[in-house]
């Protein structure tokens, strides 16, 4: 079950619309009942609209992480800021959107976040990479990025670069004028021989700033 947490019956409606086959959906109003009702249910996910009434924005999700700390939230902002998404990574939420992304977007970020990753913008995952790779100055990373980068292919190679510039899979299969399968075949290949694990790790690794085997959290970009 998928809990939908807005006041707003556009959105929700928007919301709804984008979710055709992703299963059961409930609806809350009001930030007040959201502890109430996860007190008797268990959802798979909640989509959690920051200006939902008596959310108190950023301050109320932290406290919702603290009550709740195993919930799967992805957050939507009217307005979305970088520095807004990276407070609300940083209290563990599990994406970041526009509120009014596309219905197809939309529902391939919610399955993007069902299994597991972090789904933000590309905008967003740009400041990540340059922030973490600000933040990373280990000496020999450069010489285990050099390590990975022999074993691609030429073809991995331009995908890897690709993916710094957090280019999307269409994007990708657009420059290189080849399809999205291929683009995901690639990729599974330069996880597996790079021994990253998404496309935040690669791009960190490209830039030579995260050991060769990274453990940091799976994060997505706009389109998987």
């Amino acid at each position: 079950m998928i809990l939908l947490c807005s006041a707003n019956e556009g959105v929700l409606q928007r919301w709804k619309g984008g979710m055709d086959k992703l299963g059961e959906v409930r609806e809350l109003h009001a930030a007040s009942v959201i502890r109430p009702f996860l007190a008797t249910e268990n959802p798979q996910l909640i989509l959690l609209h920051i200006s939902l009434p008596g959310l108190n924005g950023i301050q109320g999700v932290a406290v919702l992480r603290q009550k709740c700390p195993d919930l799967k939230l992805m957050m939507f902002s009217d307005i979305p800021t970088e520095n807004e998404g990276i407070a609300l990574l940083k209290l563990g939420v599990h994406g970041y959107a526009n509120t009014y992304m596309s219905s197809e977007l939309f529902g391939e970020a919610v399955n993007v976040v069902q299994s597991g990753e972090v789904w933000v913008g590309r905008k967003l995952m740009q400041r990540l990479i340059s922030d973490l790779a600000a933040a990373n100055q280990a000496p020999s990373t450069t010489r285990g990025f050099s390590q990975a980068l022999r074993s691609l292919t030429v073809r991995e190679r331009e995908i890897a670069l690709l993916i710094c510039k957090a280019s999307s899979n269409k994007r990708i299969a657009s420059n290189l004028k080849i399809t999205e399968r291929t683009v995901k075949a690639h990729l599974s290949s330069i996880f597996r021989k790079t021994g990253t694990h998404d496309r935040l790790q690669l791009a960190l690794l490209v830039n030579g700033q995260v050991a060769e085997h990274p453990a940091q959290e799976s994060v997505t970009s706009n389109v998987v």
